[in-house]
Order: C-alpha cells, then structure tokens, then sequence
C-alpha cells in the first residue's frame, strides 16, 4: 500500500461559527441529571432559535399534495470542540 504523505493536496477551509452556551441554577436538590440536561436543551434550543443558528426548509410534492419539513444546524462533537480548543491555546 502506497500513501501519499505529503500535503500537496490539502486544502484547509475556515469554519466560523458561535458557540451557543446555556446554564441554570438549581438549589432544591430535586433534579435528576436526567432533567438538567434536559432543561440546558431546552435553553440551548431557545438560543438557537434566537440568534437564527438553524435553517428551516418546506418542500411541496405536487405529485402526492404533501409538505417535507426539514431543519438544519451545524454542530461540531465535544471531541471536536476539545481539539479547537487546545489548537487555539498553541
């Protein structure tokens, strides 16, 4: 197997985005961690919403007279995220 180490080929794009955080305080000692999570998605949803983080999309069929509803956001996995996070600190 041959590989190809050299970056000739490589193509590096900027990716900009906005890191969207929530948080709440809780002091009853009633919540499960179940329920914090989702109570910080909730807010996070909100967030999203607010700043305009999500694209909304309607597709009409005329052929079956029905609507395909999509929405769509870009997220990076908190591996990702750790990894930006140590590149930008060098």
């Amino acid at each position: 197997m041959n590989k190809n180490t050299s970056t000739e080929y490589v193509q590096i794009d900027t990716i900009t985005g906005k890191m969207i955080t929530a948080s709440f305080t809780e002091n009853s000692g009633f919540f499960r961690d179940e329920d914090i999570k989702k109570e910080l998605i909730d807010l996070l949803v909100q967030e999203i919403i607010q700043e305009r983080c999500i694209e909304f999309t309607k597709q009409i069929d005329p052929d079956s007279m029905s609507t395909f509803f999509r929405a769509r956001i870009f997220v990076t996995p908190d591996t990702e995220t750790r990894y930006i996070r140590q590149w930008m600190k060098k």
